[in-house]
């Protein structure tokens, strides 16, 4: 993408001086496979009238998509083809664009709980984009302030329960349970891969569990796909900013329409280890009632335990196996840890 241009469409002139640096995100993992022409920037622009702005751009394209699958497959050609033919379930799908489309159609209210988003120019053709917002101080929040997040993902959750038109709007991700008996020889084949670390972190008899749910994940989505919304589906301390008591959250290129449990048990094990199992569980409980009160859904406890059970161990084969085979070969230190976490949430769950 010539970002020059795609500054021109989002500021409606041209520039007439360009600098640049790149944002270090040394954890994370999209801006580590980017292509040269893509990533995370800071930018400072003058223009012709001799106004300078200064911003964050993100530029997203297509390549994105094809090195993560070429990291994550790991040379092995049989996992290439099941990642190309189905990496939908990993979020990769319209990830280039998704962010604009939930920008641009976000419900003014929620607007204070992400970065200001200044204007975004998506080219047709290549499906690659430009995203200028304010920068956000980096200041992942403590263990303390897990109320305050879980509230603010929780207006989301509500205002967007069960709004199917919403998510084609936004291009959410949205898995139907021919999707995911589609992926599972994906999700086995990724996991055979972490099989040694697995077991001495999990040990065999969770292992087993994990593995049978393999077998069963169409089904066990069957079970609770009645019940979603707009999900981050990537909520972790380092795509929240909460800085002098302003909580955003960002990077929403992976949001998805599902169990809107999803993001808390996702947030929870990126947390757990500065976490007693009292406030995972006080977490779970205030999500749980907070949900309930602003949109009159009311589950039953066997239904709240079963949406726990699918949304914990499908994050396990997903989202862990992804991040863990990632951090392989970009080392990444945290990966480790989070897999320790999970394999505590599933006690804390009781999940056997």
């Amino acid at each position: 993408m010539n970002v020059t241009r795609a500054i021109q469409r989002v500021f409606g002139q041209k520039p007439v001086s360009v600098e640049r640096e790149p944002l270090a995100f040394d954890s994370g993992v999209s801006n580590r496979i980017a292509s040269p022409r893509a990533g995370v920037m800071r930018y400072r622009i003058i223009s012709a009238d001799g106004a300078v702005r200064s911003f964050v751009g993100k530029s997203k394209t297509m390549a994105i998509i094809a090195n993560g699958i070429r990291l994550l497959s790991g040379g092995d050609i049989i996992a290439f083809l099941l990642l190309v033919l189905e990496h939908k379930a990993l979020g990769y799908n319209d990830s280039s664009v998704r962010e604009v489309y939930i920008y641009r159609a976000l419900a003014p209210e929620l607007s204070a709980h992400v970065p200001v988003f200044i204007g975004a120019y998506t080219d047709s053709f290549t499906k690659e984009s430009f995203l200028a917002m304010e920068e956000l101080p980096s200041a992942a929040p403590r263990s303390d302030k897990l109320t305050e997040v879980i509230d603010i993902i929780t207006e989301f959750h509500a205002r967007y329960y069960g709004d199917v038109s919403a998510a084609e709007q936004m291009k959410l991700n949205n898995y139907s349970p021919r999707d995911y008996k589609r992926i599972r020889s994906r999700f086995r084949r990724m996991l055979q891969r972490l099989h040694d670390e697995d077991t001495e972190i999990f040990g065999e008899d969770k292992l087993a569990v994990i593995e049978r749910f393999i077998g069963e994940l169409h089904i066990r989505y069957a079970e609770v796909s009645f019940h979603r919304t707009l999900t981050h589906n990537d909520l972790s301390p380092r795509n929240i900013s909460a800085y002098d008591g302003d909580i955003r959250i960002y990077d929403w290129e992976l949001a998805a329409y599902q169990n809107p449990e999803h993001d808390i048990i996702e947030l929870l094990i990126s947390m757990l280890h500065e976490l007693s199992d009292e406030q995972a569980l006080s977490a779970l409980h205030h999500h749980r009632e907070v949900l309930a009160e602003k949109t009159g859904v009311q589950l039953t406890d066997e239904q709240y335990c079963t949406i726990l059970r699918f949304n914990t161990l499908e994050l396990c084969i997903n989202k862990l196996c992804m991040l863990r085979l990632a951090g392989k070969h970009l080392g990444l230190d945290y990966t480790e840890q989070l897999a320790i976490n999970a394999a505590r949430m599933m006690d804390i769950l009781n999940i056997t």
